[in-house]
């Protein structure tokens, strides 16, 4: 249902006169900030949770290195390409779907 309302109006608003690289930029605008927004809070969290957790986790406190959080680097940026890349995907699928809509049939629905 969801996504038939989303091919509708995208496909009534580019008879209008959106244009599609209008279309495109306000789906990644919107999809991209959801996706930002919880890459960060999780990324946060995690971050957050090893911080605090490493240290309880060392068998032998007394012996040196001591345990610290370890470097999230890679798994940042790793989920980060992820994320842009299912960002990509959403706003393809979406795009796509609204261009390849009838809206006569959607009205009909």
């Amino acid at each position: 249902m969801r996504r038939r309302q989303n091919a509708l109006a995208g496909a009534l608003a580019t008879r209008m006169g959106l244009r599609p690289r209008t279309l495109v930029s306000s789906h990644l605008l919107e999809l991209g900030s959801l996706a930002g927004i919880s890459v960060l809070a999780g990324s946060t969290a995690g971050w957050a949770c090893t911080a605090v957790s490493a240290p309880m986790f060392d068998p032998s406190p007394w012996l040196r290195p001591l345990a610290a959080a370890p470097d999230l680097v890679g798994l940042l940026s790793t989920t980060l390409a992820t994320a842009v890349a299912v960002v990509a995907l959403v706003c393809w699928s979406a795009v796509r779907s609204v261009t390849a809509a009838r809206v006569g049939e959607l009205i009909r629905g």
